[in-house]
This record gives structure tokens, C-alpha cells and sequence, in this order.
């Protein structure tokens, strides 16, 4: 059964609902086949679907699948779902080594930094570090907000540039361009 909400919802100000929120029934009895949610979008960015908590009161994204004209999910369960648009960037902190700053050669033998969205969540896929244009492997360590990744090899005296590109699911990406130098 699905009704359209006489209800009304409080909207975080970092999300602004693109669609009316919908509830589907039952509630608390789990489907037997799950089903999928479709909308069309022509002009959403950074869109995707939401269900409403009555715990906590707020809107928690769930797996949205992007098409070219269309965002769909599954759904076990019902609940109250929306669209909604997210605009905020995923926060990057704590990187290390810092743009425009100094290390000796022996002190730096990783990258690292932390990353959170606590909107849509982190997309780990969309995860990039580059150092002077070549792309490294990394961990994520999810529950940290740790990304750390190894350098193979001591980097050379003088400059280097850093990139760091971090997307979240709903397509936000903060990218971090610098540069840093190493010292005998």
C-alpha cells in the first residue's frame, strides 16, 4: 500500500527534497520480494533516496542507482521515502603531509588523512591520491575515517604535488591540490 504524507518533515538545511515524501506499507513486516523505487530525474544532481527515521528523526540515504534519466532502489521493508538533493562536499581533514609544508626524506613514509560525509556517506570507489601524477593503492578504514596509503619508495629532494579527490554517493566531490617539499 503506498499513500502519499500528510505529515510534516523537517528537512536538514543541507538537504532540500526534490520529491513529496511517500510512505509504503506495511511498516514492520518485511516484503517477500523486494521492490524497486523508480523516479525520473532530468535536471537532480546530486539526488538520490532518503527514508525517514521515526528513531532519530532524520533522513538516512539508502542505495541509489543511477541512470541517465532515472534513479532507482530496492526496498524490503516499508517506511517513508523522499528525494532528496545534497549540495555538501565530503569534509577532508588531517592530511599529511600538509600542503605547502616541509618533511625530511626519512620521516615521510605514508600519506594519510581522514574523510567524512555524514549526509550520503563516503563513496570508497571514488577515492583518489595522486602524487606527482601517479595514482596510489590505499586502505580505508571506514569506521576511523582513515585513508592511508603506503609510499612504495622514499620520494626525491625537492618539490611534489598531491591531489586527493573524494567523492559521496550522491556525486559530491571535494578535490585537494598542493604542493609539498622534502628535505635531505
Amino acid at each position: 500500500i503506498i499513500c502519499s504524507n500528510n505529515k510534516s518533515y523537517n528537512f536538514n538545511k543541507k538537504l532540500s527534497n526534490i520529491s513529496d515524501p511517500i510512505t509504503i506499507n506495511p511498516n514492520e513486516i518485511p516484503f517477500k520480494k523486494a521492490i524497486q523505487l523508480e523516479y525520473n530525474i532530468l535536471d537532480c544532481n546530486n539526488c538520490g533516496f532518503y527514508k525517514f527515521s521515526d528513531n532519530d528523526e532524520k533522513w538516512n540515504y539508502i542505495n541509489t542507482i543511477y541512470n541517465s534519466d532515472k534513479i532507482t532502489t530496492n526496498i524490503t521493508n516499508g517506511g517513508t521515502f523522499c528525494i532528496l538533493q545534497e549540495l555538501e562536499k565530503p569534509n577532508i581533514t588531517n592530511l599529511s603531509p600538509a600542503i605547502n609544508s616541509t618533511y625530511k626524506k626519512t620521516n615521510l613514509k605514508k600519506i594519510k588523512f581522514n574523510v567524512e560525509d555524514i549526509l550520503s556517506g563516503v563513496d570508497p570507489y571514488s577515492i583518489k591520491i595522486k602524487i606527482d601524477g601517479n595514482e596510489l593503492f590505499f586502505d580505508y578504514i571506514k569506521y576511523r575515517n582513515l585513508i592511508s596509503a603506503k609510499l612504495n619508495q622514499s620520494l626525491n629532494i625537492g618539490k611534489h604535488t598531491i591531489e586527493i579527490i573524494v567523492s559521496d554517493k550522491v556525486n559530491n566531490k571535494n578535490i585537494i591540490n598542493g604542493e609539498f617539499i622534502i628535505i635531505e
